[in-house]
């Protein structure tokens, strides 16, 4: 039979229809058409989709299957330059698509969503007796948009990979030889997708249909030839950080038994479409209710004096020693991943700008931003923790000393996210270890503000107590700290402060956490809580 190998990038369409033809099949495989823009309502759904008679809808479709996580070896030695090395590669439990997403599925995300049909669609519909047919024609974007629709995501291809080999690393889905007698590729001379319920026999060993074969499936990854090196050992990664081209995986109708490996990938710029990618959505797991708080690293700031305030401006007037009993901070802000756990188990709202109760795709260690003073206080109590007071904020960045900023006196814009990093949004935590403060405390200077406990009032520190002081008993405004990503830097200083009202919440505000030490100072200066 006939192939299509896929090389650098997808062959077009009209290569794909010439070697269908030269194969002998019958079918017009241009109703596939890759960019064939048909009628102008074909950007636009049919009130009614096509379900025929003889259509059995499976009870199961949308439903997702439990991908246990574990270690498995991704890459193949023996395949193409950005297939090597093989390297051993571990994934966290996710959820997975049992079948790519279908005809049916998506016109129904196209008539609830606006979203244009694919271009081959006449009508707004898929033609007949394709409802089960896995979608096509449609872009990575389109994927995406499906995907976040639907209240999932796309798989990272270490996931798909995962889902298609198993943790005995399987050369396909169903094992380690091909079949072309369970597998719709070049060899079958069906020169067309199938339903995507098609050849049970050659699921994979989770229970994922037509991980080989029948259409190309995109996944989140940009591509880069080399990215396997140095990848050994590697848990849940993500793929580049940046490039031109993205993932799809698994091989389809039109290619040959190399080109369905589960280890081999494919790459197209991310707004190409063609008659023989589609897609399927993963999801995060969800700890389970009630569990348990992550385990983080607290700093001991010694009781002691430091110097609080500034002389020099209205709001931190006047510069004060002030007196602090032994307690212990959050070395590094809350992160999204910790921010999940809490949400998760205890049914606490995520922050409003979060997709279907998961942060952002790779920021699993940024700071959680977007979150009101109320929500902070919520997890603190859930981590069995508390917020810092502001005195409490101040020491533990700024030391005995009376510094400006974490690490001195003057502003070193390599040291911290600020507006002078022209970076525009949050960062990793813990990005940047220079910027320690004296106790050993991180990332008190830019990337997010940070809810420390207590109102705010212009005076008080002229008005304060000067030992253990929490801040004014009342008021109608918070206090934050510690300046952000996108703040001028005599505003991220150690003794600068923010007002801001009790609901408030933006995409650069965060927090830390704080608990007393127990009498006696608290041991040998960290823990972990």
């Amino acid at each position: 039979m006939a192939f299509q190998r896929c090389w650098v990038m997808h062959f077009p369409a009209a290569a794909a229809l010439a070697l269908a033809m030269a194969a002998g099949c019958s079918r017009n495989t241009a109703v596939q058409g890759q960019g064939d823009a048909r009628a102008a309502d074909s950007q636009h759904a049919a009130a009614t989709p096509p379900v025929e008679p003889g259509e059995k809808i499976p009870a199961n479709l949308g439903s997702m299957v439990e991908i246990p996580g574990g270690w498995f070896i991704m890459g193949d030695d023996r395949g193409k330059v950005f297939e090597r090395p093989a390297h051993k590669v571990f994934v966290d439990p996710f959820l997975l698509d049992v079948y790519a997403v279908t005809n049916l599925e998506y016109w129904k995300f196209v008539r609830a969503a606006g979203r244009p049909a694919p271009p081959h669609w006449t009508g707004g519909t898929y033609g007949k007796g394709r409802a089960l047919h896995p979608v096509t024609n449609v872009t990575w974007e389109d994927a995406c948009a499906y995907a976040a629709w639907a209240g999932k995501r796309l798989p990272t291809e270490a996931e798909w990979e995962f889902a298609c080999r198993g943790p005995d690393s399987r050369r396909f889905a169903y094992g380690n030889e091909f079949n072309q007698k369970i597998t719709n590729s070049g060899y079958s001379g069906i020169c067309d997708t199938v339903p995507v319920d098609a050849f049970p026999e050659g699921m994979s060993v989770f229970g994922c249909y037509n991980m080989t074969g029948n259409v190309w499936e995109w996944v989140s990854d940009w591509f880069l030839v080399s990215y396997y090196k140095d990848k050994d050992g590697q848990k849940n990664p993500k793929g580049p950080a940046s490039g031109t081209m993205r993932v799809s995986k698994g091989g389809s109708w039109t290619t040959d038994d190399d080109s369905c490996r589960a280890a081999y990938k494919c790459r197209s710029l991310p707004g190409a479409r063609w008659g023989y990618c589609g897609f399927r959505c993963a999801r995060s797991v969800k700890p389970a209710p009630g569990a348990k708080p992550p385990a983080r690293d607290m700093v001991l700031i010694p009781a002691g004096h430091f110097l609080m305030g500034s002389d020099d401006y209205t709001f931190e007037y006047p510069r004060r020693k002030i007196h602090l009993d032994a307690y212990f901070i959050d070395r590094l802000p809350v992160t999204n991943e910790d921010y999940f756990l809490f949400c998760a188990s205890s049914g606490h709202a995520p922050p409003p700008h979060w997709h279907a109760g998961c942060f952002p795709e790779g920021e699993e260690k940024h700071p959680v931003c977007n979150v009101t003073i109320d929500d902070a206080r919520a997890y603190a109590a859930w981590a069995g923790k508390r917020l810092p007071t502001e005195a409490e904020w101040e020491k533990a960045a700024r030391g005995e000393d009376g510094r400006a900023y974490p690490w001195g006196n003057e502003f070193d814009p390599k040291k911290c996210n600020t507006e002078m990093a022209n970076i525009g949004h949050t960062v990793p935590v813990g990005s940047y270890p220079d910027s320690i403060s004296p106790f050993g405390v991180s990332d008190m200077c830019g990337n997010v503000w940070e809810w420390v406990d207590g109102f705010w009032h212009t005076s008080w520190f002229e008005e304060a107590p000067d030992r253990n002081h929490k801040g004014p008993p009342a008021g109608d405004m918070n206090v934050l700290r510690g300046g952000t990503w996108s703040t001028h830097y005599l505003n991220c200083r150690t003794f600068s402060r923010c007002p801001a009202l009790k609901g408030c919440r933006w995409g650069y505000c965060g927090f830390r956490c704080a608990a007393d030490a127990p009498a006696g100072g608290g041991g040998d200066g960290s823990k972990k809580g």
